[in-house]
């Protein structure tokens, strides 16, 4: 059924469609094995993937997401290796006379019977090039004839294949361009906004605006748990000879515990429950004894934060000395770009409006220029504490213990470019303003990677922080990493749940077109969609219904339904329910723009157990924007 272009072929992807420049694919009339019967043909989605380019480390986890989507739909037993065929849940046939969920509707006969074929998914690389993205996407609609194409992976290629391929003849689904600039791309027509309709354009990723939102509420401790807390494991386990203001705390993967009261010096260690498993021991009389039955040594029975479940938890001793701190003032370093500017001005409206705090200094680096960056560095922080000595002695900073140490500033920055300038930091701190080599850093989720805790020591980052919209939903977890840990042995990385997201709602958007059109015409032979059915059905599908607002609330009884089953939506639609698909990263509800308001994961850095001097990223816990008042403007 599928054949691949070896020149851009990545290892573990045989049977992937995959081409760039000088490089077509042609389809392959054999039978796959591994998937149910079809009488229908294959309905092709694009994914305009980014396989060779700086984002590239992600891209082929990024396919592998888009091909496991495409597994799990079609029902095949690549998807489901240790379940019998005919248990797989799409194949299941519940009611006698109808046909199994698998794959997606192609059509229709003209006794009204619905037709199904697998979906197959067409991945094409945009290399992160307007240029190149604009030709891939091209060769996906004109010679693949999708209605439908999942990508790209940057905002500038976004923008160009909408103006020069797409517009309002193909629907765009991006799993990763969070730029605020794609709600405003002119996809939907008077008529559209009249109803509430989505237009061509939709993403399962949240827009800037609200990381920035959100990275403000982190910045100023407004978030439980407080993630702004200066702690040292090198401290004496004793902390009774550091200043009151500090005290003994625990700290595990899902962050600080423990009243952090300065009374708590003295308290008996404590033990640090780092790893929650699935182990149910909610009605066990001895819950240690099972646990370390059933887990091993150092478990015991827990509740697991995230989710008020009961399971067995492992646990070691550690101690901590740490102060909470809750910044007032705050820099902004920020990459002089549409990236850095549409989140450097959410932030500085949010920080002094919103919160009535204060911004220190401001400075926009330029990405091209490196050998600005030490530059770019001095004159923040120089700046930055000319300021917040002028505001100390204006009585202007209502918390008279702060510091200029005790300031944040906001790393608006690519990859490499963070890497760069929290180097070049770390080197200038000691000739810089009192305070400098102390501050907290937040970023955004570009930060978040290999190359920063591999080029940089822990003892530069410790007070990083980063938010990251592409997070798996907590619920949703132990079901994509099942998927995936069956399919790929090799880790998931960020945003695969947001690619496996777009391709799930996307077909569930040819499904409910597909039954529109059946009831419109219920003796009519039906081909497969064109993309304005499936554009008018992708808000239908995540939201429950087309509001007008999003605080509409839908007419009909909605079904919600989880990404683990998929299968009895599909179901739903056909028999003309009502339906809201969540996704593995939660709720997939589209805005009348196309964005969606997701939750977002808080990392803070730690020091490795193996290398003392190497940092890793520790998941510091959850933010729900919805619970902090925030919520999407378009």
């Amino acid at each position: 059924m599928r054949r691949s272009c070896s020149r851009l072929l990545l290892v573990g992807f045989a049977g992937l469609v995959v081409f760039g420049q000088g490089c077509t694919s042609s389809d392959d009339d054999s039978v796959d094995a591994s998937l149910p019967e079809f009488k229908g043909e294959p309905l092709k989605v694009g994914a305009l993937l980014c396989v060779s380019s700086a984002f590239a480390a992600r891209a082929p986890n990024l396919e592998r997401a888009a091909l496991l989507a495409e597994d799990y739909i079609n029902g095949s037993t690549r998807a489901f290796p240790d379940v019998p065929a005919d248990q797989i849940p799409c194949r299941v046939i519940k009611n006698a006379g109808e046909q199994h969920a698998c794959g997606v509707w192609v059509g229709a006969d003209a006794d009204g019977a619905e037709i199904r074929g697998p979906l197959k998914i067409v991945v094409a690389d945009s290399e992160d090039r307007v240029d190149r993205g604009v030709a891939a996407a091209r060769a996906l609609v004109e010679q693949h004839g999708v209605n439908t194409i999942v990508g790209p992976c940057n905002a500038e290629v976004m923008q160009a294949v909408f103006d020069e391929v797409t517009g309002t003849q193909t629907v765009l689904v991006s799993p990763t361009v969070t730029a605020d600039s794609i709600s405003m791309l002119g996809d939907r027509t008077a008529d559209d906004i009249a109803g509430g309709l989505s237009g061509y354009v939709n993403r399962t990723i949240t827009p800037d605006y609200i990381q920035a939102r959100m990275m403000a509420l982190v910045a100023g401790n407004r978030v439980k748990p407080e993630p702004m807390i200066r702690w040292d494991d090198q401290l004496p386990d004793d902390c009774t000879e550091q200043p009151s203001s500090y005290c003994r705390a625990t700290y595990n993967d899902l962050g600080i515990s423990g009243g952090c009261m300065p009374s708590a010096h003295n308290a008996l260690p404590d033990k640090i429950f780092f790893r929650y498993s699935e182990t149910d021991c909610a009605n066990q009389a001895d819950g240690v004894k099972f646990c370390e039955e059933k887990e091993g040594k150092n478990y015991e029975c827990q509740t697991n934060p995230d989710n008020g479940k009961q399971v067995c938890a492992q646990w070691k001793e550690r101690k901590w000395c740490t102060k909470v701190v809750k910044p007032q003032t705050a820099m902004l370093l920020y990459q002089d770009r549409p990236f850095g500017q549409g989140l450097r001005n959410v932030l500085v409206n949010a920080w002094e409006t919103l919160y009535g705090m204060h911004v220190l200094s401001s400075f926009a680096y330029d990405p091209n220029e490196p050998k600005t960056f030490g530059n770019a560095i001095t004159e923040l922080f120089t700046n930055g504490s000319t300021r917040f000595d002028e505001l100390s002695a204006a009585g202007s900073i209502t918390d008279t213990t702060l510091r200029f140490a005790d300031s944040v500033v906001f790393l608006l920055a690519e990859a490499t470019d963070g890497a760069l300038l929290l180097q070049e930091w770390s080197i200038r701190a000691p000739t810089l303003p009192e305070g400098t080599r102390d501050v907290f850093w937040v970023a955004p989720d570009p930060v978040r990677n290999s190359l920063l805790v591999n080029q940089v020591s822990f003892d530069t980052v410790k007070n990083l922080f980063v938010t990251d919209p592409g997070t798996l939903d907590i619920n949703k977890t132990a079901f994509f990493d099942g998927l995936w840990n069956k399919r790929w042995n090799v880790a998931a990385g960020d945003f695969v749940g947001n690619v496996f997201d777009a391709v799930i709602l996307s077909a569930l958007a040819q499904e409910r077109g597909g039954y529109w059109r059946m009831a419109a015409s219920p003796t009519t032979a039906l081909g497969p969609n064109d993309s304005a059915s499936v554009k008018e059905a992708m808000r239908d599908v995540s939201a429950g219904c087309r509001k007008v607002q999003m605080s509409d609330t839908c007419v009909d009884t909605v079904t919600p339904f989880g990404p683990d089953l998929y299968a009895d939506a599909v179901r739903a639609v056909r028999s003309g329910q009502a339906v809201r698909q969540g996704g593995v990263t939660g709720d997939l509800s589209l805005s009348p723009a196309g964005d969606r308001l997701a939750d977002f994961a808080v990392w803070r850095v730690i020091r490795s157990e193996d290398t003392p001097d190497r940092a890793v990223f520790f998941r510091h816990g959850s933010l729900v924007p919805g619970a902090q008042g925030i919520g999407l403007d378009y």
